[in-house]
């Protein structure tokens, strides 16, 4: 992600349900705390994006959003496998990250690329409150 793009991750987020809705100082203050987020453009346009960041030797996914006009297409799986990709040049064994229970769709997502679920995190979630199940996957 650019400083630029700054805007339009923030308004991206903003406008999927699922994804954390982070503000545009929240970007800046995680990027410069080594977490890194990959946006994919489309036509000059913002298609999606994936934040992730990693510590002795694991990683985990924050974020992950794809505009509408561009979900089922594919771009959520090549984020996910650049996001992927890079933690393991870095050397990451095993990544993880949380999903509502009730996101079926993102759960599905998820087993696809080989993430299996390994815990529950009670009361995760606000607006509202629920369950998040914790999944992950080796590299």
């Amino acid at each position: 992600m650019l400083p630029a793009e700054v805007g339009v991750v923030v308004g991206l987020f903003a406008e999927a349900a699922e994804a954390a809705h982070w503000s545009a100082q929240d970007l800046s203050q995680l990027e410069t705390s080594g977490i890194r987020i990959w946006v994919a453009m489309q036509d000059d346009e913002l298609a999606g994006a994936v934040a992730s960041r990693e510590a002795a030797g694991e990683a985990e996914i924050l974020n992950l959003a794809v505009a509408p006009a561009w979900r089922g297409r594919g771009m959520g799986r090549r984020l996910m496998e650049t996001a992927l990709e890079d933690a393991v040049s870095a050397g990451v064994r095993r990544v993880f990250l949380e999903v509502r229970e009730s996101n079926t769709g993102a759960r599905a997502f998820y087993f696809r690329l080989g993430f299996a679920e390994a815990g529950r995190r009670r009361g995760y979630y606000q607006q509202p409150a629920e369950d998040a199940l914790l999944l992950s996957r080796a590299l």
